[in-house]
C-alpha cells in the first residue's frame, strides 16, 4: 500500500499539537501479520492487514499501543485457527493521527497517487463487488458503522497531465442501517467532493475534481472506539514481499511529520491542493 502511494496526515489544528503531550489524542494505525505455513521466504502465505483506532498521549506511547494490540489480534488468531498454523506479527503498516474524534463522516486517510487511466478503471469497483454486499466476514449484527473508499481524480480543464492522473482515494466512517444506506451515504459524498470545473490550477493549468465511484466499502468489524479493529485487508504474499513493505518506525506517517515540525516548523495543516 505503501509502494507509490503518499499517505498523509490529516489536517492538524496548532493547538492540538501543543496539546498533544497533555491529552490523549486520536490515531489510527494498520499493522500486518501473516499466517506461518513453514514455507520457504518465497513460498505464499496468507497475509492480513489490520486497521485499528486508538488514543494515546504522544505517538511513541501510540506505537507501543498499536504494538501491544496486534500481537494480541496475532495470539487470538492463533487460537482460533483450526489449521493449527501460527500467525507471525510482521510490523506496523502506517500511523497516522487523526484531527478529531472518529464519528460519522469523519475521514480517516487519504491516499496519494498518480495513475494510468487502465489502473483508474480496475481501482473502481460496481457496487456488487464491494464487501459490505458480498463479504463473508463475520461482524456483529449490531454493527451499524461502515468504512468507504472515494476515488476522486484530477482533470485538467486545460493543459495535460500527460499519461497519467493524479487520484485521490479518501477513506471515510459512515453510520448506517445497512449496506445499501452506507452506498447510498458513499456515494452522496463522494459526489459534495468533485468540484467545478477550473476549480483550481495544477502546473498553470486550471482543473477540477471528479468523484468516479467507490474503491471499497466494508462493514466496520466494531464500533470507532479506543483499540477498536475496524476493518482487515487480507491477501496473498511471498514473506520476501512482506520484509521489503513493512516500514520502520521512523517512516511512519505520524513520524516523518514529527521529524519535519523539527526540522522546519512545517505548518500541521495538510498540504492538499
Amino acid at each position: 500500500m505503501r509502494s507509490g502511494v503518499v499517505l498523509a496526515c490529516l489536517p492538524l489544528l496548532n493547538e492540538r499539537c501543543e496539546t498533544m503531550t497533555q491529552r490523549a489524542q486520536w490515531y489510527i494505525a494498520s499493522f500486518m501479520v501473516h499466517r506461518d505455513l513453514g514455507g520457504g521466504s518465497e513460498a505464499l502465505c496468507a497475509t492480513r492487514q489490520y486497521w485499528c483506532l486508538l488514543t494515546a498521549e504522544s505517538s511513541n506511547r501510540a506505537h507501543t499501543g498499536v504494538m501491544d494490540l496486534a500481537r494480541a489480534t496475532a495470539s487470538a488468531l492463533e487460537t482460533s485457527d483450526t489449521t493449527r498454523s501460527g500467525w507471525i506479527l510482521d510490523g506496523i503498516m502506517e500511523l497516522l493521527m487523526l484531527s478529531e474524534a472518529p464519528s460519522h463522516g469523519s475521514e480517516l486517510i487519504w491516499e496519494q497517487a498518480e495513475f494510468l487511466p487502465e489502473e483508474i478503471l480496475r481501482c473502481v469497483k460496481e457496487k456488487a463487488d464491494l464487501s459490505a454486499f458480498r463479504s463473508h466476514v463475520q461482524v456483529p449484527d449490531s454493527s451499524e458503522w461502515y468504512v468507504c473508499e472515494l476515488v476522486l481524480v484530477e482533470v485538467h480543464d486545460t493543459g495535460s497531465h500527460g499519461d497519467s492522473a493524479l487520484v485521490w482515494i479518501n477513506t471515510y466512517l459512515l453510520r448506517a442501517a445497512d449496506a445499501e444506506s452506507a452506498y447510498r451515504s458513499a456515494i452522496s459524498l463522494g459526489g459534495e467532493q468533485a468540484t467545478e470545473p477550473e476549480s483550481h490550477r495544477c502546473d498553470d493549468d486550471t482543473a477540477h475534481w471528479e468523484f468516479r465511484g467507490l474503491r471499497e466499502l466494508v462493514q466496520a468489524l466494531a464500533p470507532p472506539e479506543d483499540g477498536a479493529i475496524l476493518w482487515y485487508e487480507q491477501s496473498e504474499r511471498s514473506l520476501d514481499e512482506v520484509r521489503t513493505i513493512v516500514p520502520r518506525q521512523r517512516e511512519l506517517g505520524v513520524f516523518e511529520w514529527e521529524e519535519r515540525q523539527s526540522r522546519s516548523g512545517e505548518s500541521p495543516v495538510s498540504d492538499r491542493s
